[in-house]
């Protein structure tokens, strides 16, 4: 993996994901996704806020005409300072998720 958004995630570090995973990944669960803004690439970010939570007031603000709850079939998703995520593109939809990482294996 190259350029995780993910903090403690090295650079070149290998995840072991569960594709068999729950319907509805869990706050704080490391996930892999489809980009939603990028074709073709996955991307990995932590689960932040999940359907029903309320969004952060960092995201309200950054997307006022999105409903302050988050919808169903959708999360926030979060990395590390700057990293690109839900506070760059808004809502991430379930449809995007391949799994969660279950493990870590540094290079």
């Amino acid at each position: 993996m190259r350029g995780s958004t993910v903090r403690g995630i090295p650079d070149g570090a290998t995840l072991i994901v569960d594709t068999t995973w729950p319907a509805q990944p869990s706050r704080r669960d490391v996930i892999i996704f489809r980009s939603p803004v990028v074709l073709n690439t996955w991307w990995v970010s932590v689960v932040a806020q999940t359907p029903g939570e309320e969004a952060s007031a960092e995201f309200r603000m950054r997307f006022p005409q999105q409903e302050p709850t988050v919808p169903p079939d959708c999360y926030v998703v979060r990395g590390t300072a700057n990293a690109f995520d839900s506070l760059c593109w808004g809502y991430l939809r379930l449809e995007l998720v391949r799994g969660v990482a279950i493990a870590v294996m540094a290079k």
